[in-house]
């Protein structure tokens, strides 16, 4: 059985030129099936560059997130109700650095969390600043916002260097330290009052016994068991 060489179609001996491809078939041009070339291998597409594929993703979460707003904008401005407008408007962009600062520090933890407590913090000022001047931005939400700061940032910044256990038992901690000083500024707020303690109490008799026994097995039970087989990890 003899294929042309150039478009594979099968022929016979008796061809003097391929049925198909209209080219004179000459020995050379004969190939029998013992002589099949393989097929070519495709080139192999390299991956994108994540620096290429960020600035995409950028490109792209900005036009939506403008669209968006120019949407928001278009339909309140003719009908003169404006205030539900920028109210978006603030939503939107605050949406859109939040997405800017997970694309550029994903891999910094520690940077992401600070930038998220920026953008946080800017955000819920100027919703605080929409409905006159500031009420509960600094009494409330900026102690809140830099009680997570100070408790988590920390644990980030040294999470690397811990265990796994470690890493767990001392984020459940911050979680308590950070459950507390929220309550109290909570409290404070609504009745004027400091030292009184309502759910965070509760968070705290569970979390802090689950971080005793984490760093427990950690520096007391790891000194005899590998913990890494006895957990299967």
């Amino acid at each position: 059985m003899l294929f042309c060489s150039r478009c594979k179609v099968e022929i016979t001996e008796t061809h003097s030129r391929c049925p198909l491809c209209k080219s004179h078939l000459s020995k050379e041009l004969k190939d029998p099936i013992n002589s099949w070339p393989e097929d070519t291998p495709r080139q192999k597409v390299s991956p994108i560059s994540w620096l290429k594929l960020r600035k995409q993703l950028v490109q792209v979460i900005s036009i939506a997130f403008l669209s968006a707003i120019l949407i928001c904008l278009g339909i309140s401005f003719p009908q003169n109700t404006q205030d539900w407008a920028i109210t978006a408007t603030v939503c939107l962009l605050a949406s859109w650095a939040y997405c800017i600062a997970l694309l550029y520090f994903w891999r910094r933890p520690t940077t992401a969390f600070i930038q998220i407590i920026i953008i946080t913090s800017a955000f819920l000022y100027f919703i605080d600043r929409l409905g006159g001047p500031p009420e509960w931005f600094h009494a409330l939400a900026l102690p809140i916002l830099l009680t997570i700061f100070i408790c988590y940032v920390p644990v980030l910044k040294f999470l690397r260097s811990f265990s796994k256990l470690d890493g767990l038992a001392w984020t459940l901690i911050a979680t308590s330290v950070c459950c507390i000083l929220i309550n109290l500024f909570t409290n404070y707020y609504q009745y004027q009052q400091w030292g009184v303690i309502f759910w965070s109490g509760i968070v705290s008799l569970i979390l802090i016994p689950a971080a005793i026994f984490l760093l427990y097995l950690q520096y007391r039970i790891g000194k005899v068991l590998d913990l890494k087989k006895f957990f299967h990890t």
